[in-house]
């Protein structure tokens, strides 16, 4: 009997330790990170002159780096700043309608952003939200269907700018390493294209989701 009241306090006594090892926590200082995951969203590509759009849905991985700084409020609540930059796979064809004898295909090759995170800190567990600004390097093009391997007749890239929301939490494994999960939703606006023969004066949108995971190192 001795010997488990001995054990029970032990247990007891560890179990407390980690409370009070959660509970003063900090999350204050700057950090870096990689992190990776899947994206998916719906651009949008419209010929007002003869009516005829498209509507790809691109999809892909992505996976880049992460850094920012953080500082913890005595009443718990975290307020920081972060960037990150991440290159991305993510591509997809559609089918012009309403008469489909071309294409267009729309590619996200990289994109980055900068914003504010909000969270509240309950121990080492940090549920955040977070939004700003967002830039992405994206392709599209317009081809005849059906033609393999495609060839499009004229394609168009820049770097466009949009906005960002997200939320997410991270947990702090150690008092250095931290891991997260995190969904974002991206807007990355409207463009006007002028007329580029064969292809009619256009514009193009594109909207995306991801949700991705990090590991990060606090300094």
């Amino acid at each position: 009997m001795k010997q488990l009241l001995l054990a029970a306090g032990a247990i007891a006594l560890t179990v407390g330790t980690a409370v009070a090892q959660d509970q003063v926590y900090d999350w204050s200082g700057a950090y870096i990170g990689v992190q990776a995951g899947y994206g998916w969203g719906k651009a949008k590509y419209i010929s007002p002159e003869d009516g005829q759009s498209a509507s790809p849905r691109p999809d892909g991985f992505l996976g880049g780096i992460y850094g920012g700084y953080n500082h913890q409020f005595a009443n718990d609540f975290v307020l920081g700043i972060e960037g990150d930059v991440n290159i991305s796979d993510s591509d997809g064809v559609s089918l012009f309608g309403p008469w489909p004898a071309f294409d267009s295909k729309f590619e996200l090759k990289w994109s980055g952003a900068a914003r504010i995170r909000l969270g509240y800190a309950v121990g080492r567990f940090l549920p955040f939200v977070a939004g700003g600004a967002t830039a992405g390097r994206i392709i599209h093009d317009y081809a005849i269907a059906g033609l393999s391997p495609r060839v499009p007749r004229v394609g168009f890239e820049g770097t466009e700018l949009g906005w960002t929301v997200g939320a997410g939490v991270e947990y702090a494994l150690t008092d250095k390493i931290s891991t997260r999960v995190e969904y974002r939703y991206t807007d990355y606006g409207s463009k006007s294209y002028p007329d580029t023969l064969p292809a009619l004066p256009h514009s193009m949108s594109l909207k995306t989701s991801d949700l991705r995971i990090g590991i990060a190192y606090k300094f």
